[in-house]
């Protein structure tokens, strides 16, 4: 009798079957990860395309109460976080901004140099909600030693802190102005400065930010400096180079120095805009980023080596910004109604909300042709124009 042997085939099979279970798995795991990938792209389109479709629709309804004029109101619903940023822009979102969801806290530091007025002061505080904090700087070699008299005698009894307290305090702080405030450069203040700005935080600095250079030796509270010869009064600060000048040609109510060459959401100021500055110095960039020159001044022999140099400029400095005003003392031309001290007012009002803005890709975000004050509403909304400032606030909000 024949005997047949059948092979084994248990262990040749196994691995086939398993080879095979194991690329159907594989398949189905790449096409559930294509199909997620797929659904996740949709449902952000279709986020963003709600978002943007709020957003056309807020900012026509905000042109439309702009153009109408002052009174003007509507109310509309939303069921996004709208923000308003304190300029000319918003960003819809689903959530309320935690990074911007108070108002910056703002320093001024008002100078017997300049000087900075009492005008000034109580405008500021009228205009900016919350009040800033103030300091002060004196000086022993000026009309009225220490801010004794005078027209900075007022600094003496409304404002008890000097720049040695800011300096002191920057941490408290996210936005700061400083009017002509003559550092020393035997402090450390600058380097203080610096590093606040570049933690994301705005400064704002006009005139001789820097102590005069001189060739004499001064008191530590001069605004002058112990340095041996005039060194031309040029300092390397913040990525830039600032010449410090004395008077500018043509300083008075009807001569122009100055001509604004560009504009900006946070600077009042408009392309053509004729200006008349008392003070000439002005800021060439060195090693800044994002420079950019709003004002200018015109080409005139007579303001030397100032011509069609930058007067009114800002820059980025780390995760902050650096505003620059050449001067304070300012006079429109030919615009008797409008004052340079609300172009500043509203400067230090705006400025931090151009480092804090929402970034794209996280919320959306459009622009209007207007002034909106900083805001966030959701739900049942209102708004209006007021004085030709569009107010957007909930429709319950007490006014």
């Amino acid at each position: 009798m024949v005997q047949f042997k059948y092979k084994n085939r248990k262990s040749q099979v196994t691995p086939e079957i398993m080879f095979g279970v194991g690329t159907i798995m594989f398949l189905f795991l790449l096409i559930a990860v294509f199909t997620l990938n797929y659904q996740i792209k949709l449902g952000e389109q279709e986020d963003y395309i709600e978002k943007r479709s709020e957003c056309l629709k807020m900012t026509n309804l905000i042109n439309s109460v702009y153009v109408s004029g002052p009174g003007t109101e509507v109310q509309t619903h939303t069921d996004f976080v709208i923000t308003a940023f304190n300029g000319s822009i918003i960003s819809v979102g689903g959530g309320v901004a935690t990074s911007v969801g108070e108002e910056p806290i703002i320093a001024f530091l008002a100078s017997e140099a300049g000087p900075t007025t009492r005008e000034f002061y109580e405008q500021v505080n009228a205009q900016l909600d919350p009040d800033p904090d103030w300091y002060r700087v004196c000086f022993s070699d000026l009309g009225d030693p220490g801010c004794s008299s005078g027209v900075s005698g007022w600094m003496l009894t409304l404002i008890p802190n000097t720049i040695d307290d800011l300096m002191n305090n920057l941490d408290n702080y996210n936005t700061i102005y400083l009017e002509d405030s003559h550092i020393s450069y035997q402090t450390d203040y600058i380097d203080r400065l610096s590093e606040w700005v570049s933690a994301g935080n705005a400064l704002i600095i006009s005139e001789h930010v820097m102590c005069r250079k001189g060739g004499a030796t001064y008191a530590s509270d001069s605004y002058r400096c112990n340095v041996d010869g005039t060194s031309n009064d040029q300092w390397n600060i913040f990525n830039v180079k600032l010449y410090q000048k004395d008077n500018a040609w043509g300083w008075s109510n009807h001569r122009t120095n100055v001509i604004v060459n560009d504009t900006d959401e946070s600077i009042d100021l408009s392309i053509g805009d004729t200006l008349s500055f008392e003070e000439r110095s002005y800021i060439t960039n060195t090693n800044a980023s994002g420079f950019k020159t709003i004002a200018k001044y015109i080409n005139h022999h007579n303001l030397l080596d100032s011509i069609n140099k930058p007067a009114v400029m800002y820059w980025d400095y780390g995760q902050g910004k650096i505003f620059y005003s050449a001067d304070f003392n300012v006079n429109f031309i030919g615009v008797s109604e409008r004052e340079y001290s609300n172009v500043l007012t509203n400067l230090i009002s705006n400025a931090y909300y151009l480092i804090v803005r929402p970034e794209e890709g996280n919320e959306v975000t459009c622009h209007f042709s207007a002034f909106a004050p900083y805001g966030q509403v959701t739900g049942d909304i209102k708004i209006r124009n007021e004085d030709n400032y569009i107010i957007l606030e909930n429709v319950n909000q007490t006014q």
